[in-house]
């Protein structure tokens, strides 16, 4: 059974990448904040894990591929 709610660490770690490379995107408005907040941790969906997912292909170019 697959999760539906996912923290800041467990987004990072599925991507490849460094929480601090998500947070960026957060902030700078090039992804959506997500929607839902427990205890002032971000919880992630599996949309919002997509959507930047996408984003961070079009910043810094897909996982593994060098430009």
């Amino acid at each position: 059974m697959q999760q539906e709610h996912y923290l800041l660490g467990d987004v990072a770690r599925e991507l490849g990448r460094k929480p601090f490379q998500i947070v960026y995107m957060i902030v700078n408005g090039l992804v959506d904040e997500p929607k839902l907040r427990i205890g002032g941790k971000r919880i992630f969906s599996r949309a919002d894990i997509e959507n930047i997912r996408r984003a961070m292909d079009n910043k810094y170019g897909p996982k593994g591929v060098t430009k």
